[in-house]
């Protein structure tokens, strides 16, 4: 039976479930397996043990707040296997987790657990991805700071991002970058090409100077 599927039954059929068993999880001391009378089973805090020990007749609001913990567990526990493997943005995290079911409550718990514990941090996820993008996809502030808002980067984290890793000299030098890698012969541009420019966040007239300069060189 489904966690959900269970609160729901035991609440419009007053189905007296109990306490059937508990049981530890391998080496995670910190939470067992609570098995109920019905066959289902969650995850609770080992120090739950006393509030619910074998043979409790479970209320409404006990069965609520055992599959509210479990689930807060597993939320949990997937986000420290993910984010152990890969840095993520915050708001990118709680969308993973609400796509794999998750509410929003507890995915802000998580998200809170994961930042506290050094887990998951929007500045050290933007610097690594500015630094990436600006050596590998040149453009300019503008674009970079849309960019981390669309990867789910905090405003704030963003901002002092880009004031730490982009400053005006960066963005100059990405322009340059830009116009040496898109237009071979800059002398002979063409409004083609410097549009392609501008979709990358440059102004026009900064292109148009930067362009003369170049074919100078």
């Amino acid at each position: 039976m489904d966690r959900e599927e269970l609160v729901e039954s035991s609440s419009s059929q007053n189905v007296n479930i109990f306490i059937a068993a508990l049981r530890k999880r391998g080496t995670r001391e910190e939470t067992i397996v609570v098995s109920l009378s019905e066959g289902s089973s969650f995850f609770i805090p080992v120090d739950w043990s006393d509030r619910y020990p074998k043979g409790y007749k479970l209320k409404d609001e006990d069965l609520e707040k055992i599959r509210r913990m479990d689930s807060l567990i597993r939320c949990r526990e997937w986000a420290a296997r993910f984010l152990a493997s890969k840095e993520e943005s915050s708001g990118r995290l709680i969308q993973k987790m609400a796509l794999r079911g998750y509410e929003q409550e507890t995915s802000r718990l998580v998200l809170k657990q994961m930042q506290d514990m050094g887990f998951q941090d929007d500045s050290r996820f933007a610097e690594q991805w500015l630094i990436l993008r600006m050596k590998n996809h040149p453009e300019s502030r503008a674009c970079l700071a849309a960019g981390l808002s669309r990867r789910g980067v905090g405003r704030e984290a963003a901002g002092k991002a880009i004031a730490e890793y982009v400053s005006s000299e960066a963005e100059h030098d990405m322009l340059l970058r830009c116009i040496r890698k898109l237009i071979p012969h800059p002398e002979n541009a063409d409004e083609k090409q410097i549009r392609r420019l501008v979709r990358r966040g440059f102004s026009y007239n900064s292109i148009k100077r930067n362009l003369t300069h170049d074919s100078d060189d």
